[in-house]
């Protein structure tokens, strides 16, 4: 028995040592954000938004999916004087989107939230958690500390963790505020390089012609109407009514309009332009929101010289989105309604062509 006795202890010293170093070290700085060393932000790192969102020193959050994760949040620093920060997740659902703002209020911190109000992201049940987002955690963002094991003893933290002291950088908090305000740098950036309109068309020719459009039941059911605004009333509607004095500003991605009709061709598009009157409807009347609609601006849907394929604009269209969800008017209701038949309008003139 004396013999096992090194054994045991080893086996339960080890991994004591090496979760103590993961909270010490805090690689994805959830639990401090570091100032005995200069913080390192991974790219692409869903797992540490949650630590950002909760620790970090910021104003405005920007929240969404992949549109947003290209927001220029720098842009809003220099232009408005904010101190933004982007936690928007690359295909996150509405209830990831959830988590992260409601870890962004909880911090304290947040004044302002620039929300992007994708209705992809509503699919499915309220709870919905992407499959390509392996890495989100809902134990990081909540204050349970008996769900932390799985953070403090993760291979992948142990690793971060002893990579993190062996480059080590004396802490500098205006170099932080640099990266963080850059932070959504950290996917694929918008190109500066304009394709030309016949590309964008031909890559959209190409994915109607490989059956991308086609519409599956699976599809229709995930995006069923009610589905769609119990996701939102759930994960949007309760969490902006629960917090008055925080600023909202939601706005709808600038889709070309060639979106919309693959949505045509998809069975969905209807959906579409319901759930975005009924979220539309619920916001308007509540003060602390701004609603911006950038659905039928015709003169950016469709010029398809400002797009890099049939959803993705350049950087510099941007930084215009950016400037009129900040400073520009709010949709109001009779704008919004005639946004909605200007919309169908460009889709059923576009829909000539395919």
């Amino acid at each position: 028995m004396k013999k096992l006795i090194i054994p045991i202890a080893i086996v339960l010293i080890i991994p004591i040592v090496l979760a103590c170093l993961v909270a010490i070290v805090d690689p994805l700085q959830v639990y401090r954000k570091p100032s005995w060393y200069q913080p390192f932000l991974y790219a692409n790192d869903v797992a540490q938004v949650a630590g950002v969102a909760k620790n970090y020193s910021y104003d405005t959050a920007i929240i969404g999916g992949e549109i947003s994760a290209n927001m220029p949040a720098n842009y809003l620093k220099t232009e408005f004087e904010l101190r933004p920060v982007n936690l928007a997740i690359k295909g996150s659902t509405a209830y990831e989107q959830y988590w992260t703002a409601a870890a962004a209020i909880d911090g304290g911190r947040v004044k302002n939230i620039i929300w992007e109000l994708d209705y992809s992201a509503f699919q499915g049940d309220i709870k919905t958690m992407s499959k390509q987002n392996s890495s989100f955690r809902k134990y990081l963002y909540n204050n349970n500390p008996f769900d932390d094991l799985a953070y403090l003893l993760s291979p992948t933290q142990i690793a971060n963790s002893f990579y993190v002291l062996a480059h080590l950088k004396s802490y500098d908090d205006n170099q932080s505020q640099v990266d963080i305000a850059n932070w959504n740098n950290r996917y694929m950036p918008l190109t500066e390089d304009i394709l030309g309109a016949d590309a964008v068309r031909e890559g959209f020719k190409s994915a109607l012609d490989n059956g991308e459009f086609t519409p599956s039941d699976d599809m229709l059911n995930n995006f069923d109407s009610e589905k769609l605004q119990a996701s939102f009333d759930a994960n949007v509607l309760q969490l902006v009514k629960d917090n008055p004095d925080i600023k909202f500003y939601f706005w709808t991605p600038a889709y070309s309009v060639l979106e919309y009709i693959a949505l045509e061709k998809q069975g969905l598009l209807e959906n579409n332009l319901e759930f975005t009157k009924y979220s539309f409807i619920q916001l308007n009347s509540i003060k602390n929101v701004k609603f911006v609609d950038f659905r039928a601006l015709y003169k950016l849907v469709t010029d398809f010289t400002l797009y890099t394929d049939y959803r993705h604009y350049t950087s510099e269209v941007a930084h215009t989105l950016t400037d009129l969800i900040w400073a520009g008017p709010k949709t109001g209701g009779s704008n919004f309604n005639k946004n909605q038949e200007l919309l169908r309008e460009l889709i059923n003139t576009e829909a000539q062509n395919w």
